[in-house]
């Protein structure tokens, strides 16, 4: 039994939520009773979120906005309030994705070690119709068909199945799985929120949630992350 259960809509946030609650509890936020759970999908966490409200219990969560069900939702945060982050007209991805600089873009594509990451370009080259994953046939592509890099990647990284050949709809689908679909990209992505040309944009929506849930645990509040 956790003093306090954030709920995080999958993997991707339950790694992203992770990695931000350490460097906000400056350790481990287990140590202070802090637990993050899977709620499992978009609609099994609004479900969860509103059954766990009628019990009194004190909870918070991070939830992307898919665009359904927008009245329940508005309930729920107006009972929960900065325990509550539910990403405006987005995903956490887009929110995180959508601030990177252009030029860093390419980073995303990278190993740790320094070579392509094969499965990520085979992405993009999918959805471009390539047949060649080389980072220059698809720049060319992209060029060609007046699209630009970052959609594409947003595309990948969130599964988006629109436009997928005949066929093709499930494979399209599990391409988020090369890219932040899994604890460990949550964690990744949050590197990428932590950036200096990223966090500034991102930390007023974040550093409200992270609050509240240090206020809920009796901790001091912070006013920035000490990012390392």
């Amino acid at each position: 039994m956790a003093k306090l259960a954030v709920i995080a809509e999958g993997p991707t946030e339950i790694g992203f939520l992770r990695r931000l609650l350490r460097l906000a509890f400056k350790g481990n936020p287990l140590d202070s009773g802090v637990r993050v759970c899977n709620g499992q999908g978009n609609a099994q966490t609004l479900a969860l979120l509103e059954a766990i409200g009628v019990t009194g219990l004190k909870f918070a969560a991070l939830a992307d906005d898919e665009g359904t069900h927008d009245g329940r939702w508005s309930e729920v945060k107006a009972a929960m309030g900065a325990r509550l982050l539910r990403w405006e007209g987005g995903c956490t991805e887009e929110a995180v994705l959508g601030h990177l600089p252009e030029a860093r873009l390419p980073q995303l594509l990278k190993e740790e070690e320094g070579g392509w990451n094969g499965e990520r370009l085979r992405t993009l080259a999918d959805r471009l119709g390539l047949a060649d994953k080389s980072l220059a046939a698809i720049k060319a592509a992209l060029v060609a068909q007046k699209r630009s890099l970052r959609a594409v990647i947003i595309e990948a990284a969130t599964g988006k199945p629109d436009g997928a050949p005949e066929g093709k709809r499930n494979e399209w689908k599990a391409h988020g799985r090369a890219w932040f679909k899994s604890i460990v990209g949550g964690d990744e992505l949050a590197g990428y929120a932590l950036a200096n040309d990223v966090w500034p944009k991102l930390s007023g929506s974040i550093l409200p949630l992270l609050n509240a849930i240090l206020a809920s645990v009796d901790r001091a509040a912070i006013e920035r992350l000490d990012r390392v």
